[in-house]
């Protein structure tokens, strides 16, 4: 529709039959004026003609390609020749260095009319490309290879993640179906009342379900934070998880089995935080009957003041953690001392006890409980610090009847 080709060639010759060879573009056409140069003027003969149709081996076929947008092509072609039809075939693939299974593959053909057509490509995030452009209607079929590397998506992937079962996620991919994705895992876990401890892990999982589902391996009693990406995309989403406490350690007692003497003293040591936040120790002194149907669950042993029978126990001590050393500490069973709200009564002699020690956690209004027996008492003989009191008291007999004695002489 323009013209693409305009030049003034001089030409100097004796030749009544002169003849010229011009540079011309093939395919193309022209008009020519012929005239006699300044100062001598002649009327000007014109001539038309098109010039042939150049084949493939004028230009070579030769092209290259530019990228821009990430993900378009431009392709250059290095010859003059316009206006003619060319047809490139494209073969893509893609791998992602994070999966084993991921293929992305594609091919088809582009033909247009234009000298530096453009073609954009429709790419996956986090993809590393190979392209190969091929132009068929070459002779040589002359081929450039690139290669392309896709950025991260800008968008979020991941939807509707939630919690079940306590330790498990669920959530929704956006993503092609059936398409293998990668999940990195990153997990903060804290604990309120154990300063000391601290749980990190990082790690990272693949499934191609758009509703994928997995379980962590997480401590009871801990408060997390869950960071969970797509390798695909630059964005993660965060949600927080609560482990409930589980049973407390059991307690770490010798056990002792007492045949009508006197008991030793119980050596309380303090339980590792592992399982949630101990609250409380108690020290359970119940009938030897009923230690093959007590449950270490059961909140029924009141005090010995508010104990109805001998038949139902009590409570003869309870600690909190707060005032456990961090060593041990003894306690002696009827001290007749109070440890909290509890009388440490003296057990009755003749009677047959069992004595359990109590580790409580407690924590966001759920409790849970660990129990081991400390000794079985068969026919309780007095506690020491009832012979302390026996001995003295026979003592201070012996003293009296020695005094009047001697007074009576």
């Amino acid at each position: 529709m323009e013209s693409v080709h305009e030049e003034t060639v001089n030409l100097t010759t004796d030749s009544r039959t002169p003849e010229v060879c011009l540079a011309l573009y093939p395919g193309t056409n022209y008009t020519v004026n012929i005239s006699t140069a300044p100062p001598r003027r002649s009327v000007p003969a014109v001539i038309g003609f098109q010039t042939a149709e150049d084949d493939l081996l004028e230009d070579d076929g030769i092209f290259n390609i530019s990228i821009f947008n990430e993900t378009c092509l431009k392709l250059n072609r290095h010859s003059r020749k316009v206006g003619s039809e060319h047809m490139y075939q494209f073969t893509v693939l893609g791998q992602r260095w994070y999966l084993d299974n991921f293929c992305h593959a594609t091919s088809f053909n582009f033909t247009t009319w234009e000298r530096v057509p453009v073609v954009c490509l429709d790419l996956y995030p986090t993809t590393d490309y190979t392209v190969n452009v091929t132009l068929l209607s070459s002779p040589k079929g002359h081929s450039v290879q690139i290669t392309i590397a896709t950025p991260p998506a800008v968008k979020q992937t991941i939807s509707n993640i939630s919690g079940f079962n306590e330790t498990c996620l669920r959530w929704r991919s956006i993503k092609i179906a059936d398409m293998e994705e990668m999940y990195l895992f990153h997990i903060w876990g804290q604990r309120w009342y154990q300063k000391e401890f601290a749980q990190e892990m990082t790690f990272n999982i693949s499934s191609s379900s758009r509703d994928p589902e997995v379980c962590l391996d997480l401590h009871p009693g801990t408060d997390y934070n869950v960071s969970l990406r797509a390798l695909s995309s630059e964005l993660p989403v965060v949600i927080s998880l609560t482990t409930q406490i589980t049973e407390p350690p059991l307690p770490e007692v010798e056990f002792f089995m007492v045949h009508g003497g006197p008991l030793p003293r119980l050596r309380l040591r303090k339980a590792k935080e592992k399982n949630g936040p101990i609250s409380s120790y108690q020290v359970l002194v119940l009938p030897l009957a009923f230690q093959s149907t007590f449950s270490c669950d059961s909140e029924g042993a009141a005090s010995f003041f508010s104990n109805t029978s001998d038949a139902d126990g009590y409570v003869a001590a309870e600690l909190l953690a707060k005032d456990v050393p961090d060593d041990a500490m003894e306690i002696l069973i009827g001290d007749r001392l109070y440890y909290g709200e509890y009388y440490n009564a003296p057990l009755k002699r003749g009677n047959d006890y069992c004595i359990i020690l109590r580790i409580t956690s407690e924590w966001n209004k759920v409790r849970r409980h660990s129990c081991a027996v400390w000794a079985q008492v068969k026919d309780s003989s007095l506690t020491l610090l009832q012979m302390a009191g026996v001995g003295l008291g026979s003592m201070a007999v012996v003293v009296i009847l020695t005094f009047l004695s001697f007074s009576a002489v």
